[in-house]
């Protein structure tokens, strides 16, 4: 029985530890806002409407982070250009993660350090009219920054107009109120009042030499959710464009160019095309070099499974020349939506074409894929720092893992530094789930490397349909290997290795690329593919039949899609755990205390009353206090102390008590003398000299108090007791190691010396903690193993005081029998032998309390009766 609850309890204690283990999880994440010093925006408004926007927040940390969680929302049609991290005049990487909807998520590439002071920088553009309606030749115009959830000590708002200042004015001062009404721009005051400074000021544009009218708005020590917007009103001379534009766009739409194979080729990506617009419109790319123009319509080709349309351009470039390209929806011969104009050059192009690429893939049972992939590549532009991120989602794909890359024999490291030589594994949220694998790496123009990445994909077998013959398949995307890289391949290596039995399998490839060589050998495959394009890599893939593969088990999915349930019901079950080993644990203490106060030793009280003066005190000292107060327990203990202090003894041990005698001679009460005669050769006092040591001790109690009043004397050494520990406490008295020796045996004698000594001031504890407490304990333990109190002697486990109480507390008490004997029948006896005393026993106060404290009757009781009555 017992065996089967230290069992229970062993279990009940690693489930509550665990339930705490699980706090950090919670936590982890939950990093305190910085404060934030200064939010400022540089917004410049061009003649067309449109904008680009640079941001910079600027806080000071509090905690560490690598995120901030949300951002925005930012202006629709918007897209994003640049964004870093400063720390002084270190440039950290950060990204930018859609969260839709136009907000956004800041990763940085390495967690910022508390007490630092940090510059989050992002730009935008937007490509559309950002402008209100005319009205009687003016045209609206209103703009705010994003808000933040916290105060900010500064917003600063800085807007570049399109309105052209005469060449002279190019100080702050030289924009008076009188050239501001000039040029027609009206302000709302009311909206002026809201900013602490709203003054005019010159931005000169070094590329024209021309300057333009600009705003500066600011605010100081601003609320949560502040919102600093600035309202104008334009003269619509200032302003290029049509008015109301397209009610809402919601994607960006602009022009990626990638250079080619060679120099002749040059692939234009017109992105995220929005086939509402064409609904009502049709989509032209037009192409600028000099003086000539050229419309490019049915030349466009979409490409599947994408809002993305794009052209081969072939046509060369001489020397110095540049093309600018622009994408435009045309409807009813006017513009409907515009990308911003691009510029192309040999000079400026940044390229990757990848000489020779090898795909070596080994495919298991579940369609789970391993991956190993060489480039050798040569890179084009000024561009000197370059990255590769290789995207899944985990609508299509079970999980990615187990990635590594290397540039010739040198491994990478994984970081979030976003350094040249590092890569990352990552995943989060955006429309779907991804886990994004990213490497980063340097090169120089024109200069040639060799690297060799690979990873496994769980699950990498996709279902998809051909959709000329609605035939269902399996299919390996061999397309995303390349990641985000617009690399152009010259030739392609494919090995395949899938399990005997299944198959066949069939490598697709793109429609403009070449395949040199095919050969299929039992479970291998091999292919040769040359001149594959950026854009086809999309329709680079391997296929087998429907069903090939089943997917199984994965605990890293499972973890990912259904961790936070688990979590919560693993808190809920060790919550209901917890609750039950708690209501264990406090009908455990409710028992132990009733037994506790069950077998409760109170020591019998002797009051002599009949030759008593009311209200006179008997002077004693500690050690007969305890015994007139009936903490015979502490008697002999408070003794030993008591010659330790004045170096008659040593005590050398405590469990049980071993002295060593240092000089006996400086024993000058009776009772010392007596107890330095009990001592044996060990230094031990044995367990039947006890009644002699507390006989002693009577004798010298008992005349001092023979005419006390019994109920005054208590109560004087009872207070003196409190008080000695209120005066400890207040600090009232001098606190050094001399004072706490004199006073320890009062301190002592407190029933609350434990609660006392932890509520005593901290300047006290070293003097108290390193003497007092230390005789504190000895004497406890002295106590404790010479005269085995009744509690001593019941609680040493809970087994016998339940089994004690089973059979009544006769048997608890006769378990005491030696404690009643030393503490009880030697005062009793020392005590009555006094002819007052003998008087005083016929009082049915002293007699009942002796009769009801001693149940050993035959050797207490008969005593008594004997010597307390008269007698032939």
């Amino acid at each position: 029985m017992a065996r089967s609850d230290k069992t229970r309890r062993a279990i009940s204690l690693a489930l509550f530890f665990l339930f705490l283990l699980q706090f950090p999880l919670l936590s982890s994440r939950a990093a305190g806002a910085p404060n934030l010093k200064e939010f400022k925006s540089y917004f410049v408004l061009q003649s067309d409407g449109t904008a680009t926007v640079k941001q910079d927040l600027t806080f000071l940390e509090t905690d560490s982070r690598d995120v901030i969680n949300k951002i925005g929302p930012f202006d629709s049609g918007h897209r994003i250009k640049d964004q870093y991290l400063l720390e002084g005049d270190q440039k950290i990487p950060a990204s930018l993660v859609s969260l839709g909807d136009n907000f956004y998520k800041a990763e940085f590439g390495s967690e910022t350090v508390p007490g630092k002071t940090y510059t989050f920088h992002w730009e935008y553009a937007i490509d559309r009219d950002i402008t209100g309606n005319s009205r009687q030749g003016t045209r609206d115009f209103g703009w705010a920054p994003i808000q933040w959830s916290v105060p900010i000590e500064k917003i600063v708002v800085q807007i570049v107009l399109p309105i052209e200042l005469s060449s002279s004015i190019n100080k702050p001062e030289q924009v008076t109120d009188a050239v501001v009404g000039a040029t027609g721009l009206q302000t709302n005051e009311s909206n002026k009042s809201n900013f602490d400074r709203f003054i005019f000021f010159p931005t000169p544009d070094e590329r024209t030499g021309k300057n333009y009218l600009s705003i500066h708005a600011e605010k100081d020590n601003t609320i949560a959710e502040e919102k600093a917007y600035v309202e104008l009103f334009l003269p619509e001379k200032y302003f290029t464009s049509q008015t109301n534009p397209p009610e809402k766009e919601e994607k960006n739409f602009f022009i990626n160019i990638v250079a080619g194979i060679d120099d002749d080729t040059r692939t234009i990506n017109i992105m995220n095309v929005d086939p509402k617009w064409l609904d009502s419109g049709k989509l032209q790319l037009i192409r600028k070099i000099g003086n000539k123009t050229r419309v490019f319509q049915n030349e466009l080709i979409k490409a599947s499974n994408s809002n993305t349309y794009f052209l081969l351009d072939s046509d060369l470039l001489e020397p110095g020349e540049t093309a600018y390209y622009q994408a435009k929806i045309i409807g009813n011969d006017s513009v409907i939506m515009a990308t911003p104009e691009v510029a192309y050059n040999a000079e400026n192009a940044t390229s990757q074409v990848i000489e020779s690429a090898k795909i070596k893939i080994d495919i298991d049972q579940k369609g789970t894929a391993t991956y190993e992939i060489q480039w050798d590549m040569l890179f084009r532009g000024d561009k000197g720092d370059w990255s590769n991120e290789i995207s899944i989602t985990l609508d299509k794909y079970q999980w990615m893992e187990a990635p590594f890359v290397k540039e010739n024999e040198t491994d990478f490291i994984l970081s979030k530094s976003g350094t040249p030589g590092t890569y990352i594994l990552r995943t989060y949220h955006d429309i779907f789930d991804w886990q994004k694998l990213t490497y980063y790496w340097g090169a120089k123009n024109g200069e040639k490397k060799t690297f060799r990445y690979g990873f496994k994909i769980y699950g990498a077998a996709i279902d998809g349909t051909y959709t000329d013959t609605n035939e269902d398949f399996q299919y390996f995307d061999l397309g995303l290997l390349f990641g985000n890289s617009n690399a152009a391949i010259k030739k392609l290596y494919i090995e395949l290795t899938y399990p005997e039995g299944l198959g066949p399998a069939e490598v697709y490839y793109p429609g403009n690329a070449n395949s040199d060589n095919f050969k299929a050998e039992g479970n291998k495959v091999y292919s040769e593919i040359s001149s594959i394009k950026p854009e086809g890599l999309e329709n680079l893939y391997v296929s087998f039949p429907a069903g090939t593969f089943k997917r199984g088990f994965l605990f890293a999915r499972f973890w990912h899609d259904r961790s936070g349930t688990v979590i919560f019901f693993a808190f809920l079950i060790l919550g209901i755990l917890l609750l039950f080993w708690l209501a264990k644990m406090g009908k455990r203490k409710a028992r132990i205390r009733q037994i506790r106060e069950a077998t409760k030793y109170e020591s019998p009280e002797i009051e002599l009353e009949t030759f008593s003066v009311e209200g006179k005190v008997a002077d004693l000292n500690a050690i007969e206090a305890a015994m007139y107060l009936g903490q015979q327990d502490k008697v002999i203990g408070l003794i030993v102390l008591q010659l330790a202090t004045k170096n008659a003894v040593t005590i050398v041990g405590k469990t049980p008590i071993q002295l060593e005698l240092t000089n006996p001679k400086l024993a000058t009460e009776p009772y010392e003398k007596v107890l330095l005669e009990c001592v044996t050769p060990e230094g031990t006092i044995p367990r039947d000299k006890v009644s002699t040591i507390i006989d002693a001790v009577a004798k010298s109690l008992s005349s001092k108090i023979w005419d006390a009043d019994p109920k005054a004397t208590r109560k004087k050494y009872r207070d003196e007791i409190e008080n000695s520990w209120n005066l400890y406490r207040r600090g009232a008295a001098p606190v050094d190691e001399l004072y706490t020796r004199r006073m320890i045996p009062w301190l002592i004698l407190s029933d609350r010396y434990h609660d006392n000594v932890r509520q005593l001031p901290n300047q006290y504890q070293p003097v108290f903690v390193g003497w007092a407490d230390k005789a504190a304990s000895s004497v406890e333990n002295f106590a404790s193993s010479l005269a085995s109190s009744v509690e001593g002697a019941v609680s040493k486990t809970t087994e016998a005081v339940e089994n004690a109480l089973g059979l009544g507390i006769p048997n608890v008490v006769n378990k005491a029998y030696d404690a009643c004997h030393s503490a009880c029948h030697s005062a009793c006896h020392s005590a009555c032998v006094h002819d007052a005393c003998h008087s005083a026993c016929v009082h049915s106060a002293c007699h009942s309390a002796c009769h009801s404290a001693c149940v050993c009757h035959s050797a207490c009781h008969s005593a008594c009766h004997s010597a307390c009555v008269s007698s032939f």
